[in-house]
């Protein structure tokens, strides 16, 4: 019997350890797992090749397609200032429809991007082309070397504090619109936040490339030039 009650107290020991190994066993394997799972994510290199292939899509689509299409609904109007849906009800998906868009842009769903903040940004951009084409026309807007619209300041653009207001307001609107696309991107294809400037040298590229004639550019090195 005594050798029974040992042997029970030793099966009972072992148990114990076993259970308390596991447990401090535990949080490291659970840790270990989402440092795994976390370097899996930081590690995805920008697919520069592809960005490049939808951002020259997306530019096209923005200075291509035509948002001044009569729509089923007239209860809306285009603020010629900054290319803003206003009145009573906002139909934007009547002017430019969500297909319309993935039609233009193919290479977004490749890329699994066509989400309905991508698309909305890029419709944004669409319905504002005329106002930003306007003052960059003037010389005064520009787009920057990291794919933004940049203030200009350019004497011909002094029209008093409407216009000012109008210029800064239309910058806010598109550099809103321009960076949800591009943290889209990162979204879409499990890229860390820093890759964003990555994303940005990407799509300054192909603005440059796809702007119109007359257009304010800053060079790499800085400075700006009329393409």
């Amino acid at each position: 019997m005594r050798i029974n009650v040992i042997a029970s107290r030793q099966e009972k020991e072992m148990a114990y350890l076993k259970i308390k190994f596991v447990m401090l066993l535990f949080p490291f394997v659970s840790l270990t797992s989402c440092a795994n799972g976390l370097f899996a994510q930081t590690d995805a290199q920008i697919p520069e090749e592809q960005i490049a292939l939808v951002a020259g899509q997306i530019e096209e689509a923005v200075l291509y397609i035509d948002s001044a299409k009569p729509a089923a609904v007239t209860d809306y109007q285009i603020n010629e200032d900054t290319g803003e849906v206003v009145g009573e009800f906002k139909p934007i998906e009547l002017l430019i429809g969500d297909e319309e868009i993935r039609q233009k842009v193919p290479a977004l769903a490749q890329l699994h991007a066509d989400t309905e903040v991508m698309l909305s940004a890029i419709r944004g951009r669409i319905l504002r082309r005329p106002a930003v084409y306007e003052f960059q026309q003037r010389g005064c807007l520009g787009e920057g070397r990291r794919g933004y619209l940049e203030n200009m300041k350019a004497k011909s653009c002094s029209g008093g504090g409407r216009e000012r207001d109008r210029i800064s307001y239309i910058i806010l609107l598109e550099n809103r619109d321009r960076r949800s696309i591009y943290k889209e991107f990162i979204e879409a294809l499990h890229l860390r936040d820093s890759s964003l400037v990555g994303i940005e040298e990407i799509f300054a590229e192909q603005i440059r490339r796809k702007a119109w004639a007359g257009t304010p550019l800053e060079a790499a090195a800085g400075g700006w030039e009329r393409k």
